[in-house]
């Protein structure tokens, strides 16, 4: 995998069991890089676990109102990690529930409601 990370994106709130970085997948793609805390990794199978099957429902999953899976793999620190694409205007939370320059309408909100329920479910 030809993968460059690039800076963290959650240094102000760092995530519980991992980091989020910027990257460059094959040298053309802006993608975000979820990389599980090593101590995760050493010390609790069920956590470790827990990250592979976020994988493998992304790897599943396929559908336009969820991010796009790259893939996974492990690093040479044998700390496993996810590449999705990179959400350019930040995460679904902070669009919907953050003031923000380009703020969505009530009527787009209720359609990203109406579309991630049908992405989990198939419809």
């Amino acid at each position: 995998m030809q993968l460059v990370l690039g800076a963290r994106l959650d240094d102000a709130v760092p995530g519980q069991f991992g980091e989020v970085y910027t990257g460059k997948y094959m040298r053309k793609f802006d993608v975000a890089v979820k990389k599980l805390h090593m101590k995760w990794n050493q010390t609790s199978e069920e956590i470790v676990l827990d990250f592979q099957e976020e994988c493998q429902f992304m790897r599943k999953n396929r559908h336009a109102n969820i991010v796009y899976f790259f893939g996974s793999g492990k690093f040479s620190d044998t700390c496993p990690f996810l590449v999705t694409e990179l959400m350019s205007r930040g995460s679904l939370q902070s669009i919907l529930y953050e003031r923000q320059k380009h703020a969505l309408s009530w009527r787009r909100k209720f359609s990203f409601a109406l579309g991630k329920p049908s992405s989990l479910f198939g419809f």
